[in-house]
């Protein structure tokens, strides 16, 4: 048994998938490893011989081109071991009720499928047609094909069937009426949606000066830079022929020219991520069947929609992911990611990918011809990049800014042109304000001035914000104010609350988590938290079961969602608690939010873990999560991790009408408590919990995990939907004065970054600064004006600003 040897390169995971030089038949399997590999999972690749004796002892036929090298493998951590077979589980079979025959009665699925009859090659009549009531045009397809292969669309007659049964290879076949719509295909992660693409027969688009044989070679020419499947110029040719068409046309430009009508990327068509641009009535279908495939690990439903039906053509639990995973058009998702994150719940992404996708590449092509297992094993070199690391230190440079919310503001202000100024008023309150050719806004704190005081008091306060929501039909959890001395009314609302309570006890006026505890189970306990408050009055609530998610909503439209864990480290084997806090924490002070909310082993905590059986020299098994607090809550040291992309269109609209609740009202941060963001609310008990018009922004643009949203640009789109991304220009600034030996450059550094200007300031042997910068017009002149002034030990004597030149590819700032 070899083993492999990785190398180290900082790519991102997905892009590392999108990038790798492997064909989209073997796409999968190479990103499922991949993925597998960055979260500390062994891979196991087995030999053909090996393949051939795991077969024998399941019953199962060997078929090379189904059970080839590096199909089959094996995932491990810890003491799981799952057996794979490209998506699915080695053994497992497609529901029942789900085969093509049975589908054709799918009445009680909840979805439509077209009239079809099954028959033997030779044993065609048209009366089978006419017995069964189907109606031309008719598709005919394989009964065991897959991926397009065989499939013959828009047949209009008897005669025209007959030759493509004629021709066709397979002896088991099916006829079916051809419904009209969009098609698509439909991922599930066990059981749950994913995400969809929507296919299209192989075409091209005219420009207006090249011919369709031109156009077919150009995009070809795309198509084997992305190792997909390339057009096949003969069955395009006859397509056309049999349509009175020619390769040698120009088509007009942004004209659509059919080449085939066969649908899938196998045949040279095109594939659009569409996954959240799928209709929500179609959504409720899908997620009503999500039940029967629990337990697979990937389906793929093959879906065809129009305005008035959903049709189930197919349902497939091995698809290929390369469509979701590269689309022609369209972000793309890491479906990989995702199954091997479903196996592994417990794993985070720890180790970067980069040249590794082309060792699996390697690995796979050595086992062929050595017909030997190779293990791939992340342990063999250890990466220190934690999923806690991949997005902190990348804000690295951003880490000394105490106010977080501030600085993304004011970065996306200067980046945009917009001008940023900022006063006292007589009481001394501190305001700011943001001014465009068209119009200025006055803040207050991260407020504009379209969120009224009132509407600020109304989200304050706990009790009427609950009792608002609840007359627009949002759940919200069960509660009482109460002072917190008064114990004999606590106590009565928690024997009210019958048998097996939980509750939580939160200050009334609290914010950021502080002073809340969750998932009180006992009178006690419950009254020594009241007690415990600094607050004279306390909310006591019901406590709801779930995860704690922050909705962000802008004028009125859901933008993006954090998932929220608790303050917990997660152990390698080696490190005691203690260890990995440090290390955890470490990591914390790079990003400019989370730096300011370190994980703590004080007194409560070694009590918390203690009850555990653990303490702070204690070490953790590889891969054992320990929390060290009870509320997910990032200043109590929690996570972040964006999971925009995941939320269900029913919790979007719940999200909407929360904001609709209120009125004078710019945006708003809800606090919602459900078990899964991305299943229907209707089949879940959610709840929320708070809303937040002054919330944080930062979170969004600093997660622990997942991809970093624009949180003050959707601001800004809103308030100032005239301004985008200002051009840059390149400037050198001279200051001369007493600018060296007072920490200038530093200070200087400080200010650029503020203002999202890039560069690089230096000093000269003449006693002056120099400093190159680039930015928008407007930062720049900022920037200017404040270095006339200087930190406070400066003299500036004056600054001299001249041309710098060609803007050169700069993303931060730096002292040379």
């Amino acid at each position: 048994m070899a083993q492999a040897m990785m190398n180290e390169h900082d790519v991102s995971l997905f892009e590392s998938v999108k990038s790798c030089n492997v064909h989209s038949s073997s796409l999968c399997c190479h990103a499922i490893m991949a993925s597998a590999l960055a979260r500390d999972v062994k891979v196991y690749i087995y030999s053909a011989e090996e393949i051939k004796k795991i077969c024998a002892t399941y019953g199962l036929k060997f078929r090379q081109s189904y059970y080839g090298v590096g199909q089959v493998f094996s995932l491990t951590y810890g003491d799981k071991t799952y057996l794979v077979n490209k998506t699915k589980f080695l053994l497992s079979k497609l529901p029942p009720a789900f085969s093509k025959k049975a589908l054709k009665d799918s009445e009680h699925l909840g979805v439509d499928s077209p009239k079809g009859v099954f028959f033997k090659k030779n044993q065609f009549s048209s009366k089978l047609l006419e017995k069964n009531g189907i109606k031309f045009p008719v598709v005919l397809k394989p009964v065991g094909g897959s991926m397009g292969k065989g499939v013959v669309l828009d047949l209009k007659s008897i005669s025209t069937l007959k030759v493509a049964i004629e021709n066709s290879v397979s002896d088991d076949l099916v006829v079916e009426e051809q419904v009209s719509g969009d098609e698509y295909r439909i991922y599930l992660v066990k059981g749950k949606y994913f995400g969809a693409v929507k296919r299209v027969p192989a075409n091209v688009v005219g420009n207006g000066v090249m011919t369709v044989e031109q156009l077919i070679k150009q995009k070809n020419a795309l198509k084997k830079k992305k190792h997909h499947p390339l057009i096949k110029k003969e069955s395009a040719l006859a397509f056309l022929s049999a349509q009175g068409k020619s390769v040698d046309v120009v088509p007009a430009d942004g004209e659509f020219v059919a080449l085939t009508n066969v649908l899938g990327r196998s045949s040279g068509g095109d594939v659009y991520d569409v996954s959240h641009q799928m209709p929500g009535w179609v959504l409720k279908k899908i997620d009503k069947l999500g039940s029967y495939f629990n337990d697979s690990l990937c389906t793929g439903l093959d879906v065809i929609v129009n305005e008035e039906s959903c049709y189930l053509i197919e349902a497939n639990n091995r698809p290929q992911l390369s469509s979701l995973l590269m689309p022609d058009d369209g972000k793309g998702r890491n479906i990989a990611d995702a199954l091997v994150s479903a196996l592994f719940p417990a794993t985070q992404i720890k180790y970067v990918v980069g040249g590794r996708i082309g060792d699996i590449k390697k690995s796979v092509n050595l086992s062929r011809k050595n017909d030997t297992g190779i293990l791939l094993d992340p342990g063999v070199n250890r990466f220190p990049l934690t999923s806690d690391s991949v997005n902190d230190l990348k804000f690295k440079e951003l880490s000394s800014f105490s106010n977080s919310n501030r600085l993304v503001l004011r970065r996306e202000i200067h980046s945009r042109g917009l001008f940023f100024d900022t006063w006292s008023t007589e009481k001394g309150s501190k305001r700011w304000s943001i001014t465009s050719a068209q119009r200025s806004i006055v803040f207050r704190e991260n407020m504009p001035a379209q969120t009224s005081y009132a509407t600020r008091a109304l989200t304050n306060d706990k009790e009427k914000t609950k009792q608002r929501l609840s007359k627009y039909g949002i759940h919200v959890p069960s509660g009482i104010r109460v002072k917190q001395s008064d114990f004999n009314t606590a106590e009565k609302w928690f024997d009210s609350l019958g048998s097996s309570p939980l509750v939580v006890v939160k200050p009334y006026n609290g914010s950021g988590g502080k002073g809340v505890t969750s998932g009180i189970a006992s009178k006690k306990v419950m009254l020594d938290a009241l007690a415990g408050l600094d607050d004279d009055d306390a909310v006591l609530e019901e406590h709801i079961n779930g995860f704690d998610y922050r909705l962000f909503v802008v004028g009125g439209k859901f933008k993006y969602a954090i998932k929220r864990h608790p303050a917990h480290v997660v152990g390698d084997g080696v490190s005691t608690v203690e260890m990995l806090v440090n290390a955890k924490n470490k990591v914390r002070r790079h990003n400019p939010y989370t730096g300011k909310y370190l994980l703590a082993l004080d007194q409560a905590v070694i009590e918390r873990i203690s009850s555990k059986g653990y303490a702070p020299d204690s070490i953790l098994d590889a891969g054992k999560v320990l929390y060290l607090q009870t509320i997910a809550n990032i200043g109590a040291g929690g996570d972040s991790e964006d999971v925009t992309e995941l939320v269900h269109p029913d919790f979007i609209e719940i999200a909407e009408r929360v904001y609709g609740a209120f009125e004078k009202l710019a945006f708003c941060g809800l606090d919602l408590i459900t078990e899964d963001i991305s299943c229907p609310s209707d089949a879940q008990r959610y709840a929320v919990i708070e809303v937040n018009a002054n919330c944080d922004l930062a979170m969004h643009h600093f997660p622990t995990r997942g991809e970093p949203r624009n949180a003050a640009g959707a601001i800004l789109d809103d308030l100032f939907p005239e301004s985008s991304p200002a051009p840059v220009i390149r400037r050198q600034l001279t200051i001369c004065g007493k600018v060296q030996g007072v920490g200038y450059r530093k200070w200087f550094t400080r200010q650029a970054k503020l203002r999202s200007i890039s560069g690089t300031v230096s000093n000269q042997k003449d006693g002056s600064v120099v400093a190159m910068v680039q930015g928008s017009d407007s930062a720049i002149s900022d920037l200017v004006r404040a270095a006339n002034q200087g930190p406070a030990k400066a003299l500036v004597s004056y600054v001299n600003v001249t041309d710098g030149g060609s803007v050169s590819v700069l993303d931060n700032f730096s002292i040379t």
